[in-house]
């Protein structure tokens, strides 16, 4: 309770970009159910009917499991940096290789195209190195379960 209202406090302050924040309510992985994540996280207005207040979504909560992680994952990215299923797909294996190359090879891609959604990553997320592309899916998606 403590976590959530000071992350609720920091969250909340409008003088301040707010950082993505991630608590694990109830971690239920010996029981064979999933983790329920409590994720505060600011998306564009635009991001559908959610709860959202001046463009800041206030909170959302779900429940994990292993069958929804990677989906779970994707649309988090696709919403919160406006991107497209093949760029969340090459920022989440990147996240996991670091390697353009071997990127190329999980997808069947040629480097070349996964060197131009890697350009394009850099462009929508305001960043231009690929470790800090890798910070920002690492702060975005710190709650989902590895």
């Amino acid at each position: 309770h403590a976590k959530y209202r000071a992350a609720m406090l920091r969250f909340s302050d409008e003088s301040q970009a707010p950082a993505p924040e991630a608590i694990v309510v109830d971690s239920r992985s010996n029981s064979g159910a999933g983790t329920l994540v409590l994720h505060l996280c600011a998306f564009p207005a635009s991001a559908g009917p959610v709860l959202a207040r001046k463009g800041r979504i206030i909170a959302f909560l779900c429940e994990l499991n292993h069958q929804v992680e990677a989906q779970f994952a994707t649309r988090l990215l696709r919403v919160a940096l406006d991107l497209t299923p093949m760029e969340a797909a090459v920022a989440l294996s990147l996240r996991e290789s670091h390697d353009p190359m071997q990127v190329a090879l999980e997808l069947g891609l040629a480097i070349s195209t996964v060197r131009s959604h890697l350009k394009h990553l850099f462009h929508k997320t305001q960043t231009t190195k690929q470790s800090e592309l890798l910070r920002l899916v690492d702060r975005l998606l710190s709650g989902v379960p590895a």
